[in-house]
C-alpha cells in the first residue's frame, strides 16, 4: 500500500534518499577505480533504481536504515514479473492460442484465394485467346463459304432459266449480299486484272439485226418526228468548265459561286428530251460499272441482273418492245466495252457510243437507247421490292418511252440505296440552288444538276 504524500516527513522518502546516496557512493568508487565492468554495472544499477522509483515499489518499514537490505535491492538482477491472478493468465493463454490460429489461417488464405479466383488480367488474356481462336475458325469457315458460293454462282448462271424455284432462292441470296460491288476502286489491282469475265456473251448476227431494226423503228416514231439541230442531236456533249456551269444556271453572286464550287465545278450537257434523267443517271452508272468497279464487282452486277430476271420492255403509243434478246445484246455491247484494257480508251469509247444518235448496221448508235430501256426496267424492278414503292404515284411512266416520272426523287433514293452509290442532287432556280444528298457514306458518286424539266451531269474534279 502507498503512503500519503501530504505528510511532512515520510519514512519512504528517507529510504529513497538513503538509497540514492548509497548509489552515488558506489558509482564514485567504481569510477575512481577505473574498472569498466564496475562502471557499466553502476549504470545498470542506476537504471534499475530509476525504474523502481518510477514504479514506486513499496519498501518494508523494517528495512529503513538497513544498509545490507539497500545493497541487495540495487544488485543487477533481472526484473521479476508481477504476479497476476490465474484467471488473467488463462485468458492470456487463450488469446495467444487464438492469435496463433489466426496467423495459421491467414497463411493459407492467400493460397485458397488464388485458387478460387484468378486475377483479372489473366482471365482477360484467356478470353482474348479464345476470341482469337474463334476468329481464326470463323475466317476459315468464311473462306470455305466463299469458295462454295463461287461454285454455286457458276452453277446458277447455267441453269438460270430452267427452274423458277431455284431462281427465287438465288434472288434471295443476291438480296442478302446484293450489290456489294460499289466498293472504292483499287487502281493498282485493276491494272493487274487478266480481263477474263466469269460469264461471256457471244456475238449473234440475227440478234444484232433484230436490235437495229427495233431501235430504228422506235426512233422513227419518237425523236425523228421533231426537228432538232445537228449539234443538239447527240445525247451527250463534251464537259464544260465552272464558268459555263455558273452562266447556264445564272449563278452570279460570289458567295454562291464559292459554295457551288465545293460541290460541283464542271458540267456535261444532256440532250433535252423525256429521257434526260435516264441519260444523266445511266451514263454515270455505266461509267462506274466499266471504269471504277473491278472485274469481280462487274461480274456481281451482271449476275444480279440475270438473277433478278430484269425485263426489257418499253411502250410508246401503240408500239411495244418486250424482248429479252435486246437485253442480251445490250449486255454483250457492255461486255465489249469492259474488255478494253486501257481505262482511258474505255472511257472514250463509252462516251462516243453513249452519245451517238445515228444508227448503223453494225449496231453503232443503239447503245444509248438500249441503256435507257435497261435503266427504266431496272428502276421498276428495284422499286417493286422497295419500301418507297407506295410513294411513287406515277410508276407506270417508268416503262413509257420519253415519259418523265414526277416521283424521280423517290426513284433516285431507291436506286442509291440498292446500288450503294452516293447521289447528290443540285436544284437550280432563279439564280440560286439547294442540295439534296442520298447515301453519303459511299464513295462512288453521281451528281445530277436539276432545273425544272431537265437534268444535266455534274462533276467535282
Amino acid at each position: 500500500m502507498r503512503q500519503s504524500q501530504n505528510k511532512a516527513k515520510s519514512p519512504y522518502k528517507q529510504a529513497e534518499k538513503i538509497g540514492t546516496e548509497e548509489q552515488f557512493k558506489i558509482e564514485r568508487d567504481n569510477s575512481l577505480n577505473c574498472k569498466p565492468d564496475s562502471f557499466i554495472q553502476s549504470k545498470a544499477f542506476l537504471e534499475v533504481d530509476k525504474q523502481k522509483l518510477s514504479d514506486k515499489l513499496p519498501f518494508s518499514k523494517t528495512d529503513i536504515g538497513n544498509q545490507q537490505q539497500q545493497n541487495r535491492e540495487f544488485q543487477h538482477n533481472p526484473k521479476q514479473p508481477i504476479r497476476q491472478p490465474q484467471k488473467d493468465i488463462k485468458k492470456q493463454n487463450k488469446i495467444k492460442k487464438s492469435n496463433t490460429k489466426k496467423k495459421q489461417i491467414q497463411q493459407y488464405l492467400p493460397k485458397l484465394n488464388k485458387e478460387k479466383k484468378k486475377p483479372f488480367d489473366y482471365n482477360l488474356l484467356q478470353n482474348t485467346g479464345n476470341v482469337q481462336k474463334h476468329k481464326k475458325s470463323e475466317d476459315s469457315i468464311n473462306k470455305f463459304n466463299e469458295q462454295n458460293q463461287d461454285i454455286k454462282i457458276d452453277y446458277q448462271g447455267t441453269n438460270i432459266y430452267n427452274n423458277e424455284e431455284k431462281n427465287t432462292s438465288k434472288v434471295e441470296e443476291i438480296q442478302a449480299n446484293n450489290i456489294e460491288i460499289s466498293e472504292p476502286n483499287n487502281q493498282d489491282e485493276q491494272k493487274n486484272e487478266t480481263y477474263q469475265l466469269n460469264r461471256k456473251f457471244q456475238s449473234n448476227k440475227a440478234r444484232l439485226q433484230k436490235t437495229v431494226e427495233i431501235i430504228r423503228q422506235l426512233q422513227k416514231i419518237s425523236s425523228n418526228q421533231r426537228h432538232i439541230e445537228e449539234k443538239y442531236k447527240y445525247y451527250l456533249r463534251e464537259t464544260d468548265d465552272f464558268n459555263s456551269l455558273c452562266q447556264h444556271y445564272s449563278i452570279k453572286k460570289l458567295q454562291q459561286k464559292q459554295n457551288l464550287k465545293k460541290h460541283c465545278n464542271n458540267i456535261q450537257f444532256v440532250r433535252g428530251d423525256g429521257n434526260c434523267f435516264y441519260t444523266a443517271f445511266g451514263y454515270q452508272l455505266l461509267k462506274h460499272l466499266l471504269c471504277t468497279f473491278n472485274l469481280n464487282q462487274y461480274d456481281q452486277f451482271i449476275q444480279f441482273i440475270l438473277d433478278k430476271k430484269i425485263q426489257f420492255k418499253i411502250n410508246y403509243d401503240n408500239f411495244q418492245i418486250d424482248d429479252q434478246d435486246l437485253l442480251e445484246e445490250f449486255l454483250y455491247q457492255l461486255q465489249q466495252l469492259r474488255l478494253i484494257e486501257d481505262q482511258d480508251d474505255r472511257k472514250q469509247q463509252l462516251l462516243s457510243q453513249f452519245a451517238e444518235h445515228e444508227i448503223q448496221e453494225n449496231g453503232q448508235g443503239c447503245f444509248h437507247n438500249l441503256s435507257t430501256i435497261f435503266l427504266r426496267n431496272l428502276c421498276d424492278n428495284i422499286l417493286e421490292f422497295s419500301e418507297l414503292k407506295d410513294l411513287c404515284l406515277d410508276r407506270e411512266n417508268l416503262l413509257i418511252w420519253e415519259a418523265e416520272c414526277n416521283s424521280n426523287e423517290v426513284i433516285i433514293q431507291a436506286l442509291a440505296s440498292k446500288l450503294k452509290i452516293n447521289v447528290k442532287l443540285i436544284f437550280f432556280s432563279a439564280g440560286d440552288f439547294i442540295i439534296q444528298e442520298y447515301e453519303k457514306d459511299f464513295q462512288n458518286q453521281i451528281i445530277l444538276l436539276i432545273q425544272p424539266g431537265h437534268y444535266n451531269i455534274g462533276y467535282n474534279k
